[in-house]
């Protein structure tokens, strides 16, 4: 009787897994599609629309800075928030107040 059970489990759990893991592409192609319509906008406008008070070269510069910072510290900020979500619990951490 247990093996029945196992047996109509698996379906569900494989929708599950196959939902999920469809979720997560989308959303990694989304964020990544992000960053790279955001480098290229650093180099072709960016520098001349927020770094006018510099030469072309050092504004390029800055805008690939800002897109740097941006890049290095969203895992930074993914390690911090895990950290306090593991020891507190995720939902008060995703959301803009606690319980």
């Amino acid at each position: 009787m247990t093996m029945s059970i196992a047996v109509d489990k698996a379906p569900a759990e494989r929708a599950n897994i196959r939902w999920a893991v469809t979720a997560a592409t989308i959303g990694t192609i989304i964020e990544w599609f992000d960053y790279a319509l955001y480098g290229a906008a650093s180099g072709l406008f960016i520098n001349k629309l927020f770094f006018p008070q510099f030469s072309a070269s050092a504004g390029v510069l800055w805008a690939f800075a800002t897109f740097a910072a941006g890049f290095f510290s969203r895992p930074l900020g993914g390690i911090l928030i895990s950290h306090f979500g593991d020891r507190f619990g995720r939902k008060p951490r995703s959301s803009s107040r606690s319980r």
